[in-house]
């Protein structure tokens, strides 16, 4: 009776190892454990990337490659992913891709990874996606308005745009400007003149505004175009039948400017005469009058 009893045992065992085994195996797969996302915040449209790093926990039963799926959630365009069926060999408990995003537009959105092997639950990390900060610098900081004079403005970002980007110039005054200068790829910034055509009766103060997403103002001073010198002959002789010339001097370079001379003598002549180009201008005093 005891010979049969260990042999119902012994023969039984199997059995018990099967049901052993089949309680086993569905916990047997590897999962997920972490995802982390390093930096965890890029600008959205530039040559940022994120790395994801995906770490799993094998089961008993499982020393060969995984399969792992990647998916994302959240109200992003453009996601680029260098892999979203990525596989953890065998001997290694880990693996990363890398992640870039499209613009935003004036406010930070999240996007979210998801990595899982397949059937069984995922793990979930984000990705803070910022728009471009954009920066707007001058040199000078002044201008004359109705000169030649241009001043050098430039728009800057926080990161490289992807493929380059285009940033939407505005002005609140009568300032000549691209109105549309792109940045390069590989570069942050792109620089383009800035002038005032117009002569102002004061000094004005304009705004001048770079967007891109977000957008960056800073301010232009106008000043006046003035005359700053004029000189003559201290004597000349009435009825020399000769001439003389007098110089005017203004503030800035013109491409074009007129002006008019009077005489503060007894008898008052009065000289149209203009600038064609540069600061200095000349006129004529015929032998009439005196030039001062």
């Amino acid at each position: 009776m005891l010979v049969r009893t260990w042999k119902a045992a012994r023969f039984s065992l199997p059995i018990w190892i099967a049901l052993l085994l089949s309680a086993v195996l569905p916990c047997a797969a590897a999962t997920v454990t972490s995802v982390t996302c390093n930096p965890g915040t890029i600008v959205g449209g530039s040559t940022q990337q994120t790395t994801v790093t995906i770490q799993i926990q094998r089961g008993p039963l499982d020393t060969g490659g995984v399969q792992l799926s990647i998916t994302t959630g959240g109200q992003t365009s453009g996601v680029l992913i260098s892999n979203y069926e990525p596989v953890i060999p065998a001997g290694s408990d880990s693996t990363s891709i890398w992640v870039q995003v499209g613009a935003v537009q004036s406010a930070p959105v999240t996007l979210t990874i998801i990595a899982s092997v397949p059937g069984t639950q995922g793990v979930t990390s984000s990705i803070s996606v910022v728009p471009f900060d954009v920066s707007l610098s001058l040199s000078p900081s002044s201008i004359i308005g109705g000169s030649t004079q241009a001043m050098t403005a430039t728009a800057s970002l926080n990161a490289e745009p992807a493929g380059g980007a285009t940033v939407r110039i505005s002005s609140s005054g009568s300032l000549m400007y691209n109105y549309a200068p792109t940045i390069p790829a590989g570069s942050t910034s792109v620089s383009f003149p800035v002038s005032a055509p117009n002569a102002v009766p004061s000094t004005q103060i304009y705004t001048l505004t770079a967007t891109l997403g977000a957008s960056a103002t800073t301010n232009v001073t106008v000043l006046p175009l003035q005359l700053v010198n004029i000189t003559a002959p201290s004597l000349i002789y009435l009825n020399s039948n000769t001439s003389a010339t007098g110089t005017v001097s203004l503030n800035a370079d013109v491409g074009g400017y007129n002006y008019q001379i009077t005489s503060a003598s007894g008898k008052v002549f009065a000289y149209a005469a203009g600038i064609s180009n540069g600061s200095t201008g000349t006129f004529s005093i015929s032998p009439e009058a005196v030039g001062k």
